[in-house]
């Protein structure tokens, strides 16, 4: 075969495993987005790795040729992610903020996720306080979780008064906030699987500085406009598919171009006795 033959087949072959294995992503990518939507978290994971694993199993048995166990592993990276931050983003993307007046108000009576705070509300950052849990990986090291609170209050808040907000801050940091904001403009409430280190946090805060605390409060996470608040979910929610896709595309042609380069040089030194006997006529 010449070489522009030889070069040909890969290229086609290449531009059908990308195309099929491209497919098999955004499969992927739009199940993790309808689970995440329709399901609670935690259900929206158990789906998530059933559909992982029926679709891997369909896409094999379909397409072996082009599917390999790469592909099916990374391909664990959209259904979940997206699973897990798909709905999240899409509620609170497309929620219309609920104005509030009064924060003793709405800590009894409030059932939105999103909520348009008073401008003459503040945090309180120096009774702010921080609760860390540290627990045990599967690898056998150890995982670490800040959970930061501090009270929201009126200008005219005293230590005696009641407490009836408290602004969290993200537990993505190792260390918990850098830094609170100064003002809270919109506030959002924290996914439940968070919910219940902040509520930790904001008892021992309650006790440890003998703050008058109501059992219903509001725990929200201050933020300056919603797209900031949902940053964190977007990005899970996009950039997973691509990064997945990615993390088996680029090693897959790599080594194709390898597989590529041999065929090349096995037609350019093959000498001729190497060659295929031709086929007998009749």
């Amino acid at each position: 075969m010449r070489f522009g033959g030889i070069f040909l087949l890969h290229l086609v072959r290449l531009a059908k495993r990308l195309g099929l294995n491209l497919l098999f992503f955004a499969a992927l990518w739009t199940v993790g987005l309808a689970l995440g939507v329709v399901l609670p978290w935690f259900l929206a994971m158990f789906g998530a790795v059933l559909a992982w694993l029926a679709l891997s199993a369909y896409a094999l048995g379909r397409y072996e040729e082009y599917l390999d166990g790469w592909a099916i592993l990374v391909g664990s990276i959209p259904v979940m992610m997206t699973s897990m931050a798909g709905g999240e983003y899409v509620h609170l993307s497309l929620a219309t903020p609920q104005e509030i007046r009064s924060l003793s108000q709405a800590a009894g009576s409030s059932t939105g996720r999103v909520l348009k705070l008073p401008e003459w509300v503040g945090i309180r950052k120096d009774l702010a306080y921080r609760h860390v849990t540290i627990g045990r990986s599967k690898s056998g090291g150890t995982t670490r979780s800040t959970y930061h609170v501090a009270p929201l209050v009126g200008p005219d808040w005293q230590p005696s008064d009641p407490i009836h907000a408290w602004v969290t801050c993200s537990p993505g940091f190792p260390m918990g906030c850098k830094q609170f904001p100064s003002r809270a403009p919109i506030g959002m409430t924290p996914p439940g699987f968070q919910s219940s280190g902040f509520e930790t946090a904001v008892q021992q805060a309650c006790a440890k500085q003998s703050l008058n605390c109501p059992k219903a409060h509001l725990l929200l996470e201050a933020v300056p406009s919603i797209e900031a608040g949902v940053a964190d979910e977007r990005s899970a929610v996009f950039h997973s598919p691509i990064i997945g896709f990615f993390s088996w595309a680029v090693p897959r042609v790599l080594l194709d171009l390898y597989r590529l380069v041999a065929a090349l040089l096995g037609a350019l030194f093959r000498r001729p006795d190497d060659q295929p006997p031709a086929p007998a006529k009749r």
